[in-house]
């Protein structure tokens, strides 16, 4: 009986070694994976932070070319304000040009 008992707990002790052994394994396995991954989340991770970067730079261009555009539009406005004066005057002056000729002759 007792012979049996020792070879019971010899085969359980195996058991629980080969059992040991394949947590060890997948565990290391479960180790290499978690790393790969944790690569790959590090890789995109820089990738997001490059893009984001790139984002900030293109947002910064985009309102400075709009603030560029207002003062574009502005000053054309008020070129054509100056415009609209200029021809005033000249118009104003043409006709006292033309009264001028006229009382002349």
């Amino acid at each position: 009986k007792t012979a049996a008992q020792l070879e019971k707990v010899e085969a359980e002790a195996r058991n629980n070694q080969a059992m040991l052994c394949k947590a060890t394994a997948d565990r290391e396995g479960d180790q290499a994976s978690i790393s790969a991954w944790r690569a790959k989340f590090e890789g995109a991770q820089r990738e997001l932070e490059k893009t984001a970067a790139q984002l900030e730079k293109v947002e910064a261009e985009a309102r400075n070319n709009q603030a560029m555009l207002c003062k574009a539009t502005a000053d054309r406005e008020g070129d054509q304000a100056s415009i609209s004066a200029w021809r005033a005057k000249f118009e104003g002056a043409q006709r006292e040009l033309e009264k001028t000729a006229a009382q002349l002759e």
